[in-house]
């Protein structure tokens, strides 16, 4: 008969690769905003941006928001890595 109960490295394995998406997409999101930001400062006009990028883009400029959200993707990334690894 076989186990019902699913593996539990399994699960973290699961974990870890959908960490390293969401890590992805931020990433993404970030260069995408970084651009658009880009676009909207050489039109000589404020973006629409939401709370968090308004603060960063506020005490770093457009480089903040593409730092920003590249350290937001590693501690997505890093997070989901020490998970899997500290239940492997």
């Amino acid at each position: 008969m076989r186990n019902s109960e699913p593996n539990k490295n399994s699960r973290f394995f699961a974990a870890l690769w959908i960490g390293i998406v969401l890590a992805l997409g931020i990433f993404a999101y970030g260069v995408y905003s970084y651009f658009d930001i880009l676009a909207w400062e050489q039109s000589g006009q404020m973006p629409h941006i939401g709370a968090f990028s308004a603060l960063i883009y506020n005490l770093f400029g457009a480089v903040g928001i593409l730092l920003g959200y590249g350290l937001l993707a590693l501690i997505v990334f890093v997070q989901g890595w020490r998970a899997y690894k500290r239940n492997r």
